[in-house]
């Protein structure tokens, strides 16, 4: 993306994709995903088309599109269902820059326990970055 995007100058932007071919990633639905630089870190979601709170997988993937390459960290989380994803942004610490906050979603509580934090507003802190 180039160009600056506001309504006085609608034509002075302009953009391109590339397809990329990187490991062998499952297809999911209703996972979060952000991305920070050029990673793309997406976590959660299901691998069939018929979510509920019984399908989520607890895996994560950070996708490096300079590298071409993936990982997947270790699971720390219960498998949620549609949440949110978003970097840490806060510039006081360097090492702040490799996590994400992960807000949200469901998991089925008949499996796993989280005492009401996610009533609460529960925010997850992650350190997923490959840096």
């Amino acid at each position: 993306m180039s160009g600056t995007l506001s309504s006085n100058l609608p034509n002075n932007s302009s953009g391109s994709w590339d397809r990329l071919t990187i490991g062998n990633l499952p297809s999911k639905v209703d996972q979060a995903g952000t991305v920070i630089s050029h990673q793309i870190i997406v976590a959660g979601g299901c691998n069939t088309t018929l979510s509920n709170v019984d399908c989520p997988q607890q895996d994560s993937y950070v996708i490096d599109t300079q590298r071409l390459s993936e990982i997947s960290p270790p699971a720390c989380i219960a498998p949620r269902l549609s949440p949110s994803l978003v970097p840490n942004v806060n510039t006081f610490s360097p090492s702040f820059s490799s996590q994400v906050f992960l807000l949200l979603g469901t998991f089925n509580t008949s499996i796993w326990q989280d005492d009401g934090a996610l009533e609460k507003g529960e925010v997850v802190c992650v350190e997923m970055l490959d840096r």
